[in-house]
């Protein structure tokens, strides 16, 4: 398994600690993390804008977002 070092403030050491607790662990908060930023910088690359619909069915308000053009 290959390592990699991440320097991080002082002040910013609770996310690690959040993001292991709803992750598992802190290397699978920061794969989720990396993954959903290289989704986001494809689909602006390719054209793509990010659109967020508010929802309204039987007095529920939802938030739908997507890319799209």
């Amino acid at each position: 398994m290959a390592t990699k070092n991440i320097y991080v403030a002082e002040a910013d050491l609770h996310l690690f600690d959040d993001a292991a607790k709803y992750a598992g662990s802190v290397s699978a908060a920061v794969i989720q993390a990396l993954q959903d930023f290289l989704s986001v910088q494809r689909n602006k690359s390719e054209g793509y804008d990010k659109i967020e619909l508010n929802l309204y069915e039987k007095g529920v308000r939802r938030k739908v977002m997507f890319y799209g053009m």
